[in-house]
Formats: structure tokens, C-alpha cells, sequence
């Protein structure tokens, strides 16, 4: 790759290597197409969220709004020859996503045609229409098809959130949010008894209104899963304790499957529950007895 893209310096012959003159050609080609499409032909239409990325598969022509997973950077900063086309432009490497490598986020959304083997532009991060093959009504989340690369799958939780998505189950237009963002802390109300180490919420915004949409436990009901201390990990039978309607925070944080390669998302409580201890470690003490301790391990 080095000697590809090697300075030529002023008085000597230019001799430009096929693999440099075809990746010259190919961004020419992608800026001007964002020109005919109205963009200012840096294919990231004045944010970040828009980068240019190859298509590298050995057969597929990714049609607009299609799928292609990150594979690699085409200007690698490890060659410094490279290195000011990689500070410059981010171009990415593109190949046709599979759950192992792709899941979780690592894919952009096509913003228009992209044939195989050439450069365009694409969606990293934001809203974009996109086609779903929508599994379970309920579901308010995507991710990638292994080995598909034409729509995504409805999920319970997933890379992309689904802002709107037409009627039905099957493949289905939909605008979605591409890229989940950090977590962050939100309040929310108990919404029946807690028991099991399971809290079911429901979020509201600052004029009491619900915010989630009807789920499968419930009308705006989220499940929460809460970290316990302690044996027995029973919601009923810990400090703090909580009752319909208490006040809780919780939080979206990433769980990743080492055996299916899938990451997902789940609500978390953020406060950290201890299981009350009974029997021997609180036993009543008579008036006018002295008060001995006797702490768990200890004789």
C-alpha cells in the first residue's frame, strides 16, 4: 500500500499505480454524485455522520438505505504515506454484515448506490429510512440479517432504534435512529410489586405523561433488571425498599452474547439492592442484657 500512494516530489516523473488512480476515480465519482444530489460533494453534508465507505463485497451492488458492515479503513494510518488521507476523509471499508462482526452498531446505512467495488457515501450515525422485516409488532429495535444486507431485522433490542415503522409484520419501510447513545440516567415509577430481582417501570416526562409505547408487560411498562446483594436475590426482601409508585432510576447499558455474538440491550436499576438477613444475625435482646455482636465469619 505504501508504495501506492508515495509523494511525488517537484522535476520527477509521475507515475501513478493503478490501485491509486482507481481509489482517486471512485471518490471523484461519489463526489460527484452527491453534487447531482444536492449535496456540497463531501459526502458528509456538513456533520460527521455521514462518511464515505467502499464497497468491497465480491458481488453485491448495496442499493440506497442498504446495509454494509465495517470491515476496515481504506487510507490505513499505519502507513504514512496514508496517514494524511486517513486525517483528512474518513473512508471506510464495507463488506456484507454478518452477526459475528457486524452486530451491535458496526454497520452503516447506505445513503445512495454503491456498485461493488466502488466508493459512496453512507450513514454512520443518525435518522435514515430504512427497510425492516418487522418479526414482532411489539418490537422497537433492529439490527442487522447475517448475510443480508438489502433491510434489517425487528428486534427486542438492538444497534438501531425504530422511530416509526409502517403497520404489520414483514418487510416494512420504517425511520430509524441509527447508533444508540451513551446511557444516560432517567427517572421512572414502580409500576406493580416488586419481587424476583425483575422491577417493571414506567418512564414519564417532566408533565407526567408516559413516554414508552405499549409494550408486552403492560401500557408503557419497561422490565428492569436490578443488581442484588446478598442470597436469596428477592426484590421483596431487600434495602431500599420499593412499592408501587417509588421513584427509580434506571439506564440502557450493552450485554454482549460470546455464544450467538449478538449484543443487546437491557434497562438496569442503578441503585444496588442488599438482601435483608434474618435468623441468627439478628436475635432479640432482652431489656437489661448486654448487646453482643456477633459478625457473619467470626467466632
Amino acid at each position: 500500500m505504501s508504495d501506492s500512494f508515495k509523494r511525488v516530489q517537484p522535476g520527477q516523473r509521475l507515475a501513478i499505480p493503478a490501485r491509486a488512480y482507481n481509489v482517486m476515480l471512485e471518490t471523484a465519482e461519489a463526489y460527484q454524485r452527491n453534487k447531482t444530489s444536492g449535496g456540497d460533494g463531501t459526502g458528509q453534508d456538513g456533520n460527521s455522520n455521514s462518511v464515505y465507505i467502499k464497497n468491497n463485497s465480491s458481488y453485491a451492488d448495496i442499493d440506497r438505505f442498504g446495509i454494509l458492515g465495517i470491515s476496515d479503513v481504506v487510507f490505513s494510518p499505519a502507513d504514512a504515506d496514508a496517514l494524511p488521507q486517513f486525517k483528512n476523509k474518513v473512508v471506510l471499508a464495507g463488506d456484507i454484515p454478518n452477526i459475528a462482526a457486524h452486530s451491535g452498531g458496526r454497520f452503516v446505512i447506505c445513503e445512495e448506490p454503491i456498485p461493488h467495488g466502488s466508493i459512496g457515501r453512507a450513514l454512520v450515525y443518525g435518522v435514515s429510512p430504512v427497510q425492516i422485516n418487522v418479526i414482532d409488532e411489539s418490537n422497537m429495535f433492529a439490527d442487522i440479517k447475517d448475510y443480508g444486507y438489502a433491510y434489517l431485522n425487528s428486534t427486542s433490542s438492538g444497534a438501531v432504534s425504530i422511530l416509526w415503522k409502517e403497520a404489520g409484520t414483514g418487510l416494512k419501510w420504517a425511520i430509524v435512529k441509527l447508533g444508540i447513545d451513551n446511557p444516560s440516567i432517567v427517572r421512572a415509577r414502580v409500576y406493580s410489586y416488586p419481587s424476583g430481582s425483575t422491577l417493571y417501570v414506567q418512564r414519564y416526562n417532566s408533565i407526567g405523561m408516559l413516554i414508552d409505547p405499549p409494550g408486552q408487560y403492560g401500557t408503557g411498562v419497561l422490565a428492569v433488571k436490578c443488581i442484588i446483594v446478598g442470597s436469596g436475590g428477592n426484590l421483596n426482601n431487600c434495602i431500599p425498599s420499593l412499592n408501587t409508585g417509588s421513584t427509580v432510576f434506571i439506564a440502557k447499558y450493552p450485554e454482549y452474547n460470546y455464544q450467538t455474538y449478538v449484543t443487546t440491550y437491557s434497562w438496569y436499576c442503578t441503585q444496588v439492592f442488599q438482601t435483608i438477613y434474618t435468623g441468627q444475625f439478628f436475635q432479640p435482646v432482652d431489656a437489661g442484657n448486654v448487646l453482643k455482636l456477633k459478625i457473619a465469619g467470626c467466632s
